[in-house]
């Protein structure tokens, strides 16, 4: 008796299960739109309903879609495969186009950094003028420093020698001036007085061609300086721009190399 009972036990909780199942599928359909994908979540429920209800099921589902459920999930099926093929495609032509643009991009990178290299071999040519420049124009304004010096020196020398004739013929002068007079002391002090007044119109007259000389070459090396100087900015700032575009194309290729591996 408990066997038999048991069984009957058994029998009346799978039936009720199976009534259940029936009921959800019932209500899923009832509640059913035009998209039918979420049918393939029941396969395992349809299979283990009764004829009767399969039926019954089938006949909801011809009056909502035209369609049994065998159909609707055979058609499901093919049409996941068909996006999975369709994806599968555009996956890979997604593909085909990223590798393209990479390469597209390699190449303009290839050429970028030959700019690159040409731009800095450029730059260090330019430091190296600068810094030649800068040399010579140091040197040109030490050279003139003497020069000046110099000059300097010379007219202080000139200035002496002239002041000592000065001071040589003020006392001729003034001895003569302190004889009595005659005719012949007064031609004298006229020509002293006369050669008095040339010297102190005549000044001070030192050659500065050597000053003048040292002036130009400083002039001439500080312009090669200024010359050089603008000539290196203009390097530096081309050999920046090459730089950034070679960073620039580096920075794209790795999006993109990033983007196709991200692709499955």
């Amino acid at each position: 008796m408990n066997l038999i009972s048991g069984s009957l036990n058994t029998k009346e909780t799978a039936s009720a299960q199976q009534e259940n199942a029936f009921k959800d599928l019932k209500k899923f359909i009832d509640g059913l739109g035009d998209d039918t994908q979420g049918l393939t979540g029941y396969e395992a429920t349809y299979s283990k309903l009764s004829a009767a209800q399969k039926a019954q099921i089938n006949d909801l589902l011809k009056q909502k879609t035209g369609k049994t459920f065998d159909e609707l999930i055979k058609e499901l099926k093919s049409q996941k495969i068909e996006d999975s093929k369709n994806n599968n495609t555009q996956i890979a032509e997604k593909k085909a186009a990223l590798k393209d643009q990479i390469n597209q991009l390699k190449s303009q990178l290839g050429q970028a950094q030959s700019a690159a290299s040409e731009a800095n071999n450029i730059l260090s040519r330019a430091q190296l003028d600068m810094n030649e420049a800068e040399k010579n124009r140091a040197s040109a304004a030490s050279a003139l420093e003497q020069a000046q010096n110099d000059y300097n020196a010379a007219q202080q020398e000139a200035q002496n020698e002239l002041n000592e004739k000065i001071a040589q013929i003020q006392e001729k002068i003034a001895e003569l001036s302190s004889e009595d007079y005659s005719d012949e002391t007064s031609n004298k002090l006229a020509e002293l007085h006369h050669e008095l007044d040339a010297l102190n119109a005549q000044g001070v007259t030192v050659d500065a061609s050597a000053l003048n000389a040292a002036q130009n070459a400083y002039s001439n090396a500080d312009a090669a300086y200024n010359n050089a100087a603008s000539a290196y900015q203009t390097a530096s700032s081309n050999a920046s721009a090459a730089q950034a575009e070679v960073d620039s194309l580096n920075g794209q290729i790795s999006s993109l190399q990033n983007e196709l591996n991200a692709l499955k």
